[in-house]
């Protein structure tokens, strides 16, 4: 779960609070939960229903106003807060996890979602809050760093505001087999039946749908992947921009050499854009710039190429070499009859010069 306001993290590891803190203060000396800006096996929470749910295999959506358990992967810890001074802020609730089946009244979460007119909880679309059953204070995180002793992570606690709007979280990743399975399924079906036209039009929704999303704090698209398109394809576009518009302006005769650094640079945007359409994530690690701290951080991720993507690649190869073949004689001055200099004149635009 990432928080929308600082981008971190929960996350929770096997420290724990110190007994008395530099204020005189003392904790629970319970698990530390923080958060963080790299998402590891540390940041995985199993959401675990409160009710009895009919269990016929197949996954049960989160909805809006669910009371639910959140139990930390990998220690195996169930989330709580009670009445206990947070490290930082002492008029806020301390988070910490406890054992499974222990307390069991304080380790009750309801979730709140920002949009009323949702009803199913979706990654990286549906901001919620975490409002603890018993003492009504939100789960919460803000940019204070914790002490040496808190590895320096940000302070996660539970705030007395609940409705304020920096509470919300957001889901980034399901973690097991069979949610790869699903969502592995799902996307070979889309792109089994998909032509090009439409996956073309989604495209550009899902562009257009992410720069409103990302107004909300909401990230459809994953940053990295993000920032190397912008990145390249961006300025790719802008050269080749820069290097072929200027021509229609100009009263004068053209000649072939002079598209071809625009010609350079469109096969260029043409791999920058096949990528980012055909290829689900890039290969890292990645620098990138966050858009709200503006300092450097570091992802991993592995890209996941299908094997119909070498099947364009070819047809595209193809489709360009018996381009070059078919334009040689133009671009190479090869000897040609009238009616073969008139069949190379493929757009009306052209006026190609040449004597009887």
């Amino acid at each position: 779960m990432k928080h929308k306001d600082t981008n971190a993290f929960l996350h929770s590891h096997d420290l724990h609070y110190p007994l008395r803190y530099e204020d005189g203060r003392v904790s629970s000396t319970g698990q530390q939960v923080t958060g963080v800006m790299e998402s590891s096996d540390n940041c995985f929470w199993r959401i675990k229903p409160t009710i009895p749910i009919e269990n016929n295999g197949e996954p049960v959506p989160v909805r809006n106003g669910d009371i639910v358990q959140l139990e930390h992967v990998v220690t195996g810890t169930n989330l709580l807060t009670h009445d206990v001074a947070s490290p930082w802020m002492p008029t806020n609730e301390e988070i910490t996890t406890v054992p499974l089946n222990t307390r069991y009244e304080e380790t009750l979460f309801k979730i709140v979602f920002e949009d009323e007119d949702d009803n199913i909880l979706e990654t990286h679309m549906t901001p919620f809050r975490l409002i603890h059953e018993d003492t009504k204070v939100a789960v919460w995180a803000h940019n204070k760093k914790l002490p040496e002793w808190g590895l320096g992570h940000l302070e996660v606690n539970g705030n007395k505001n609940a409705i304020d709007s920096t509470n919300y979280w957001v889901a980034q990743e399901i973690k097991g087999k069979n949610a790869t399975e699903i969502n592995s399924k799902k996307n070979e079906k889309q792109l089994g039946h998909m032509p090009f036209i439409k996956k073309f039009i989604e495209l550009q929704s899902i562009m257009f749908a992410d720069v409103l999303a990302r107004r909300r704090g909401i990230e459809p698209i994953d940053e990295p992947v993000r920032h190397r398109l912008l990145q390249s394809a961006g300025f790719f576009f802008t050269a080749w921009a820069l290097h072929y518009l200027p021509f229609f302006f100009m009263g004068r005769s053209l000649f072939l050499h002079h598209y071809l650094p625009a010609a350079t640079l469109n096969y260029l945007l043409l791999g920058a854009m096949y990528q980012f359409i055909f290829i689900d994530g890039i290969d890292s690690p990645v620098s990138f710039v966050t858009r709200q701290s503006r300092t450097l951080r570091f992802m991993t991720m592995k890209a996941e190429i299908p094997k119909k993507v070498y099947a364009i690649v070819l047809v595209t190869l193809l489709f360009q070499i018996g381009m070059f073949v078919f334009l040689a004689p133009l671009t190479y001055g090869l000897p040609m009859s009238l009616d073969e200099v008139r069949s190379h004149q493929i757009l009306g635009g052209w006026k190609l010069q040449y004597a009887k």
